[in-house]
């Protein structure tokens, strides 16, 4: 009889058991991370795309600029350093007028007086014209009559050019206006820095010059022109009746 041996039961394999270690650092993580900062940066960069060429803009190339031609510098009135019209400057009446004015110079009840009137000349037909603005001057002598120029800036600046004027006689005794003809200036530097005051030749003086003095105008009414004096290139009349007064007072020298 033979004995036949029982098959053995299969045994199931056994799996390995992992083995974690605890407490020790690892890399791994910050290696993920790492790759997935890369991938980003390449996203954001994208190195395969060309760059966009800049456009080419054509410019002139620069040129020098012509220079004018220099024109010679026109002459400025400069304030003077003369002795004699620096001394005028510090006499004169007619300081910064803001248009013509009437000017006087003359003996009254006060003694020796220049004066300067407020009126503005106008525009007339001729001496005879009645809406000349006039004034009423109540002197024993009239030295000088005359005007001073515009000066609204106060400059005192001499040589400047100064309009002709012109003095017409009407006596009271009536007849037509007469021109007199070559007045004289009575004070040089003033007359340089725009205030000019005219004397009478010998025929228009009052009496005859006496040594060391001035003649006086008759009494008479005086209308002074003032040529081509506004804009339009138009002359421009003042007034001036001169009474003489009782009395008699000295009369300054030259």
């Amino acid at each position: 009889m033979l004995l036949k041996s029982r098959p053995e039961p299969e045994e199931t394999p056994v799996r390995p058991v992992k083995l974690e270690r605890v407490g020790v650092f690892s890399w791994r993580p910050f290696a993920v991370i790492a790759v997935v900062l890369i991938v980003i940066g390449i996203a954001i960069v994208k190195p395969w795309e060309r760059p966009k060429p800049v456009p080419f803009i054509a410019r002139p190339l620069p040129s020098a600029t012509p220079q004018p031609a220099r024109q010679p510098p026109e002459p400025t009135p400069r304030p003077t350093i003369d002795p004699v019209i620096d001394a005028a400057s510090s006499r004169m009446l007619c300081n910064a007028p803001p248009g013509w004015r009437l000017i006087t110079m003359e003996i009254d009840v006060l003694g020796y007086s220049r004066t300067m009137f407020g009126i503005d000349p106008a525009t007339a037909t001729g001496p005879t014209d009645p809406t000349i603005p006039t004034v009423d001057l109540h002197a024993t002598n009239l030295f000088g009559v005359g005007a001073c120029r515009p000066n609204p800036a106060g400059l005192r600046i001499s040589d400047l050019p100064f309009n002709p004027i012109t003095i017409w006689q009407v006596l009271p005794t009536g007849g037509g206006p007469r021109k007199v003809e070559d007045p004289f200036v009575i004070d040089d530097p003033l007359s340089r820095l725009g205030e000019v005051y005219l004397g009478p030749p010998a025929a228009d003086a009052a009496a005859p010059a006496q040594s060391g003095s001035q003649p006086s105008w008759q009494p008479a009414r005086y209308v002074v022109e003032i040529s081509a004096a506004n804009s339009q290139d138009q002359a421009l009349w003042f007034g001036l009746d001169f009474t003489s007064i009782q009395g008699s007072a000295g009369v300054p020298g030259q």
